[in-house]
């Protein structure tokens, strides 16, 4: 089997993004299990597979496409969708990143008829096999993305850390944020907001292994990568119940040792006008119980190792293959 797997650039070597992340970590999987991968457009493939479009008209036998979150906020919506849509109808088969995914797809841009799944991004264990960053403080905290945007919701998380008033701890803020690489301290406790900037992530892997839990809490979250990396490499995570995020926590976790009881999605999967505060006592407290925590506690990352999502696509690959 050829898989055509491309972008404008017809690499994936310097891709940033968390998408571009993901492939560069697939094609090598896939190649493990003999499926030929090429970014040549012009080569005769037996599937294409379009990241979150397809960037070219090509003779490929079928086409599959990745599908992330759609546009949902309500001023441009429909304006952003466009293209994610031309390509959703083109689709012989879909692979949704997440069910949220897949939910918000159907609410947005229709159902379709072809065949559809839900497979989950993924990472390799063994790239996280390194030593722990030294340690600063006793308690440690870390959120991480490629860019600080107001539906990751900073504000909420930084003000969530001061109010928790924990002696000895530090939260690392890792990625573009307006501040810049600086720390913030607050003497009187021995505790700081150090904003680290963009990490390479051999550098985020040492930070992975240090602190005592990871947060996200953005808002309608797709299948955030810095989640799965996180979860593979061993580390606690605390997510919000909207978006794709739970998915991997109650697959990982399904006793949810840190998540509130009674936190619900109120999502109506219309278009969104506004992004809301995250109540910040809720999260807060969550990092006070951690920080009385001796150990972490166990948890299953194995469904998101990168082999098995390897083996997913390729499953479907074949299913999509055999249809009429």
């Amino acid at each position: 089997m050829k898989v055509l797997i491309t972008n404008k650039y017809r690499t994936w070597e310097n891709a940033t993004t968390g998408k571009g992340k993901f492939i560069r970590r697939l094609i090598p999987e896939l190649a493990k299990l003999g499926i030929m991968v090429s970014r040549d457009p012009e080569e005769e493939c037996d599937i294409q597979l379009g990241v979150g479009k397809f960037v070219f008209d090509t003779s490929c036998k079928k086409k599959i496409l990745r599908l992330g979150p759609v546009h949902f906020f309500k001023k441009d919506y429909k304006k952003l969708n466009r293209i994610k849509k031309d390509a959703y109808k083109k689709a012989d088969g879909i692979i949704y990143q997440s069910k949220f995914c897949q939910d918000l797809a159907h609410a947005f841009l229709g159902k379709q008829r072809c065949p559809e799944a839900i497979i989950y991004n993924g990472a390799s264990p063994s790239f996280y096999e390194v030593s722990r960053r030294p340690k600063e403080f006793r308690h440690n905290f870390m959120c991480s993305t490629r860019e600080w945007t107001d539906q990751k919701r900073l504000k909420d998380i930084v003000g969530a850390f001061w109010d928790a008033k924990i002696r000895n701890s530090c939260l690392y803020v890792c990625g573009y944020a307006d501040k810049g690489k600086m720390t913030i301290t607050d003497n009187t406790r021995k505790c700081a907001v150090t904003y680290t900037g963009l990490l390479g992530d051999k550098a985020l892997a040492h930070y992975y292994k240090m602190v005592d839990l990871f947060i996200n809490i953005t808002y309608l979250d797709a299948c955030p990568n810095a989640v799965v990396e996180a979860l593979v490499a061993g580390c606690p995570v605390f997510v919000c119940p909207d978006g794709g995020a739970m998915e991997l926590l109650t697959i990982a976790d399904p006793k949810l040792h840190e998540m509130p009881k009674w936190q619900k999605s109120d999502y109506n999967f219309k278009p969104v006008t506004a992004i809301p505060d995250y109540p910040q006592r809720i999260l807060a407290d969550v990092m006070t119980r951690v920080s009385k925590r001796k150990t972490r506690l166990p948890f299953d990352a194995s469904p998101f190792y990168i082999h098995k999502t390897a083996r997913h696509y390729k499953q479907f690959f074949n299913e999509v293959l055999c249809q009429k």
